[in-house]
């Protein structure tokens, strides 16, 4: 026997050895990879209906938001609404006092010329003798 056919008997040999040695190995990696599948097949089955509610809920989300921007802008209108009618408030106001003091000086004006005509009047029928 030569050198030769001893390093192929022996290679052969290892071959033989290493395939006897993987098959245990490769029917866990099978088993291994079949439990894996299995736990993603029911991963997948357990998240179809989180995803469906958390779509529900976002959904509901944008919706509650949008309520919120339409409330957001009625508010924005009614404050602008209540500065305006503010204005209009203290308009009416400045027109009022106005008008209050030119009534008075009018009044106090009318008050002091019936006395200085009273006076003028009850002077006369004294002076004139009736």
């Amino acid at each position: 026997m030569t050198i030769e056919k001893l390093i192929l008997i022996i290679l052969g040999i290892s071959a033989v050895v290493l395939i006897i040695l993987l098959i245990p190995v490769t029917l866990q990696l099978k088993r291994t990879i079949k439990r894996i599948e299995d736990f993603l097949s029911s991963t997948e089955e357990d998240l179809k209906p989180a995803l469906k509610e958390l779509q529900g809920l976002l959904s509901e989300l944008r919706d509650t938001s949008n309520n919120v921007n339409t409330i957001t802008t009625n508010v924005r209108g009614l404050s602008e609404s209540v500065v305006e009618l503010s204005a209009r408030i203290n308009n009416i106001s400045s027109v009022i006092t106005s008008i209050q003091k030119e009534t008075s000086a009018t009044v106090a004006g009318l008050k002091a010329g019936v006395k200085t005509a009273a006076g003028v009047f009850v002077k006369n029928i004294i002076s004139k003798g009736g």
